[in-house]
């Protein structure tokens, strides 16, 4: 959902790789953002999903999920879904990320609904062919 041509607008304007750098390097509010960010961007956008693949936007969102607070931890989960969700070779990407154990554990014991749920829906979309 969103506005495809904006989509569009800020990939083109160069704008997935500083949001990568965001998620890797921010303050933890700046991660979440970051996160959200990237997770709107590849909402229905193939080309954007390849294009936070291809700046490395994967292990750091795996991070994420592993090691943020609670809210930032669900951004990136629901990121990883949607960016897994339709796309094999960004699939494969997160689990040689070792995307899996961090969703799990999410799953298992976050204190955040929204977060679990994400967690699963992510999980769910990796299990799928």
């Amino acid at each position: 959902s969103g506005n495809d041509q904006n989509k569009e607008a800020v990939a083109a304007a160069g704008g997935i790789p500083p949001l990568v750098a965001l998620v890797t390097h921010g303050s933890d509010s700046a991660k979440q953002k970051a996160a959200d960010a990237l997770g709107f961007l590849t909402s229905g956008n193939d080309q954007n999903k390849e294009a936070v693949a291809a700046a490395g936007g994967i292990p750091p969102l795996v991070a994420l999920v592993a090691s943020g607070n609670d809210s930032a931890k669900g951004k990136a989960a629901l990121a990883l879904g949607i960016l897994a969700s339709g796309n094999d070779q960004n699939k494969a990407a997160i689990i040689a990320a070792d995307g899996i154990p961090p969703l799990v554990a999410l799953v298992t014991n976050g204190m955040d609904d929204h977060g679990k749920k994400y967690a699963a829906q992510a999980l769910g979309i990796l299990a799928r062919n």
